[in-house]
């Protein structure tokens, strides 16, 4: 602060974003970050996006800011994050006074939103690439994700989705709807054009895709190893990307057993027969096999609708929260299935005469049944009659029912109270992640009118009659949301030239103060505990004290009469 007092108003900003020397052109402020000086970095974005005003003017430093470096949000998400909340506080102005139980905000987003060239900023991605939900929820990033989402992004995903949920209809109807085998000349014709458009506008369009983005990760060596060894487009890093490769591989097995095809030179011999059966008999084994590849389509299809939860950052979260603890239920199952394979091996070892213990496969599946409640009771006096058995079987419900059942409750418990404190956090990220993967389909005259209809070239209000500066977006929040104490702008009278330097403020003297009144304070505490320390009682206690007294009043007198003849000298 006392470096750049000295500037110009006009050029104080200038002062921390650029120093010329010679032909190099250096930033203060980058250097202090790239350097790790965070203290010096978080004073300057302090001293950058402070609103200053005079009579005539605002001063702000936020379009020389993101004018000098565009990829500021990128560099301080790799190099130092710790300054992100200083950066986007800086970029949020809160009115002191309220109108009707409202305050006046103003998100200054401009920058967040547009590039220098008009096209969508990547400060959005960049924050998502991050994937830490506590920077997503900040409210100028949480405003600014909702109005692209609102304004332009929305409309794309709906679009979408709803074409996967029509198709989703259209397959379940095709294969799940009618009767497998024997159906009318109707249902025939529905089944047979259902698959036809699920094959040809759902499993066709897919194959394209995925092509085009495979050979386009290979050729830039965007992949990624799996395995170690085996290297894939990274794009399929996502679970919905995954899920749609999947259902596209179904699609094209479903297309390769399509029973209908299978039937189309079988004659008329049989129940059922006619243009476009699968009841002929040569196909009744592969009907098997189809109906299998059919039901994994379905739950594929589903999966692929679980992105509409987007809508409502509730909902999402929930589903956010589901996938997250999906893995304790995965260890769960594991240590089930290794203590069933335990218990059925071990029961068979006994030889016992019962069919339900015969064999290992047979001991595991009652094992299974006795774990998930589906055993005939009426079967245990069976297992009873044998001692040996009865132990074993009362040992493995012990251990499978009390205490893995228990467990597993309680991982989940903590695991939820883990992923609960950052839920809108992740419901948010996911959000995010929608809208930056929808930016590239929008148009160009789409984008220009988005980002007129935001009016982010005209100047914001700060109160009645109170124009302020352009580049935000102004809305009104409940006045107890965030308490406001003084005003955020630092106005200042006098001269209003931009060649004069800026009056020395009121907070300095104020901190001054302060650090006066603790150092007095600290005092009267040294005093009071050394008054404490004396002893007291009896006359010595007393002479002691008297004499301390009478040489502190000795020590003083000859003190004022140094200081007199010093004032005489004077």
């Amino acid at each position: 602060r006392k470096a750049v007092s000295c500037a110009p108003r006009g050029w104080r900003a200038s002062w921390m974003l650029r120093v010329q020397a010679g032909k190099q052109s250096i930033s203060p402020l980058m250097w202090a970050i790239r350097t790790s000086a965070l203290d010096a970095a978080r004073a300057m974005l302090v001293d950058l996006l402070t609103i200053r005003a005079d009579r005539d003017r605002y001063y702000f430093g936020m379009d020389m800011l993101f004018d000098r470096h565009p990829d500021l949000v990128k560099t301080l998400t790799q190099i130092a994050p710790s300054l992100l909340p200083q950066l986007f506080d800086g970029l949020i102005w809160r009115s002191r006074a309220t109108e009707d139980g409202m305050r006046r905000v103003n998100y200054f987003v401009k920058h967040l939103i547009v590039d220098a060239s008009g096209n969508f900023s990547k400060t959005l991605e960049w924050i998502v690439e991050t994937g830490d939900p506590k920077i997503v929820v900040h409210p100028l990033i949480a405003v600014t994700t909702d109005t692209l989402w609102t304004g332009i992004a929305m409309r794309d995903f709906f679009i979408k989705k709803s074409w996967t949920v029509f198709c989703l209809a259209v397959f379940s109807t095709g294969v799940s709807i009618f009767e497998a085998e024997v159906n009318t000349e109707q249902e025939r014709y529905i089944i047979a054009a259902c698959r036809c458009f699920t094959y040809l506008l759902s499993m066709c369009p897919r194959i394209v895709s995925h092509a085009l983005r495979a050979v386009r990760a290979y050729g830039a060596s965007d992949t990624m190893q799996i395995l170690r060894c085996i290297p894939v487009p990274s794009y399929l890093k996502s679970g919905q990307e995954v899920a749609d490769l999947l259902l596209m591989l179904v699609l094209v097995a479903c297309l390769a057993l399509e029973p209908v095809l299978q039937c189309l030179g079988s004659g008329d011999g049989f129940e059922g027969s006619g243009l476009f059966t699968q009841a002929c008999p040569e196909v009744r084994a592969l009907r098997k096999v189809y109906a299998v590849f059919a039901l994994l389509g379905t739950f594929l299809f589903f999966r692929l609708t679980l992105d509409l939860a987007v809508f409502s950052t509730r909902v999402s979260a929930f589903v956010l929260i589901c996938f997250r603890v999906v893995s304790e239920v995965a260890l769960h199952l594991l240590g089930m299935t290794f203590v069933i394979a335990a218990f059925a091996c071990g029961i068979s070892a006994l030889r016992v005469d019962n069919e339900f213990f015969a064999t290992v496969p047979i001991a595991a599946l009652s094992l299974v049944k006795m774990a998930l409640w589906l055993f005939d009771p009426t079967q245990y006096d069976e297992v009873l009659e044998d001692p040996i058995l009865a132990l074993t079987v009362v040992f493995f419900l012990i251990v499978s029912m009390t205490f893995l059942l228990n467990l597993l409750i309680a991982q989940l418990s903590c695991a939820y109270h883990v992923v609960f404190q950052d839920m809108m956090g992740y419901a948010r990220l996911n959000r995010a992640k929608v809208v930056v993967k929808c930016m590239p389909t929008i148009g160009k005259r789409r984008w220009q009118r988005f980002v007129d209809g935001l009016k982010l070239g005209q100047p914001c209000q700060f109160g009645p009659d109170d124009m302020g500066m352009p580049g935000a977006v102004q809305i009104k929040e409940p006045a107890a949301a965030h308490m406001v104490a003084s005003d955020m702008i630092l106005r200042f009278g006098g001269t209003t030239s931009p060649h004069a330097q800026w009056p020395e403020m009121e907070e300095d003297a104020g901190d001054s103060a302060e650090k006066d009144n603790y150092n007095r304070m600290e005092k009267m505490l040294d005093k009071a505990l050394r008054r404490m320390q004396r002893p007291s009682g009896g006359r010595g206690g007393s002479a002691a004290d008297s004499g301390s007294t009478s040489k502190r009043s000795a020590t003083r007198s000859n003190e004022g009469s140094g200081s007199d003849a010093a004032g005489g000298s004077d």
